[in-house]
């Protein structure tokens, strides 16, 4: 984080570093997705004064970190995870040192929004470390896999091991990674969409998929991404996207760990059933 200017005003001792209670404060954060920032914002403003003072923040915080801990591995690592010390950097931030300032939505929407933004940027400058403005192909399948299931991990890095050395040798620049960062925050609509193609043709080609994101991004991802995300997710080249665990790594990766488990039950060795294949077999002839 010491590289990071933005992180710097969580660091109120000046000593580099934040606490691990602001860790969890910005882990909590990033779960929500930030079409849903205004919504969840809105719960929590009791007087519908479109500001919320310190009391009602907490509510906001507790109530996320309670549903995101059933979950996320924080239920099993017996982590206290309540944060009460007002001097934290991020509250001082949000409501002065005494805690009496009211935060509006404007400025909470705008600080998830760059939270968003600043990790993604970081993420590129962990790839990116020479600076050349671009990430080899085996970066970005590194990235693509970096929230699989972790019990398909040592078989994802075996792909990435495999891939075609033209693959490898891409160059992934930093106006198509925030591309690609961009369709990851619009995963909901993805998981949608990907799931009514699957549930017409039981397959997703790469068209299908480009056609997806065209629709949510209002243009098609660059070719160098699809041919590493098919390369990963499509090891056998049969133009069929294995959209499922693409979907788990990508909501997983924005935090959003309640709908990646709807992508695959963590109890079990099998798929959840998308909402749209349930509706088909309920309604086709068998």
């Amino acid at each position: 984080m010491k590289n990071s200017d933005f992180f710097k005003q969580f660091d109120t001792d000046g000593d580099g570093y934040i606490s691990f209670t602001e860790y969890l404060m910005i882990v909590t954060f990033l779960a929500i997705p930030l079409e849903d920032v205004e919504i969840i914002f809105s719960m929590f403003d009791d007087d519908d004064s479109g500001a919320i003072s310190l009391q009602e923040f907490r509510r906001v915080t507790t109530a996320l970190r309670l549903r995101l801990r059933r979950v996320s591995h924080l239920q099993r690592t017996g982590l206290q995870t309540d944060t009460g010390d007002e001097t934290q950097g991020l509250l001082v931030t949000f409501f002065g040192k005494k805690g009496q300032d009211q935060l509006d939505l404007k400025h909470f929407a705008a600080f998830c929004t760059e939270l968003h933004a600043e990790l993604v940027r970081l993420e590129f400058l962990h790839y990116d470390i020479k600076g050349q403005g671009y990430i080899s192909g085996t970066s970005f399948a590194h990235s693509l896999v970096s929230h699989c299931n972790m019990r398909n991990v040592d078989h994802f890095l075996s792909r990435i091991d495999n891939l075609p050395d033209k693959i490898k040798a891409l160059k992934v620049t930093w106006a198509e990674f925030q591309q690609f960062a961009q369709l990851r925050q619009n995963v909901h609509k993805l998981a949608v969409a990907l799931d009514f193609f699957y549930s017409t043709t039981d397959r997703i080609g790469r068209a299908d998929f480009q056609r997806a994101v065209a629709k949510i991004l209002g243009d098609t991802l660059a070719e160098d991404l699809v041919d590493v995300i098919f390369a990963i997710y499509d090891p056998k080249e049969q133009d069929n996207l294995a959209y499922k665990e693409l979907l788990y790594a990508l909501e997983k990766r924005e935090g959003n760990m309640i709908y990646a488990k709807q992508m695959l039950d963590l109890n079990s060795d099998t798929e959840v059933q998308s909402v749209f294949s349930r509706l088909r077999s309920s309604f086709m002839p068998q």
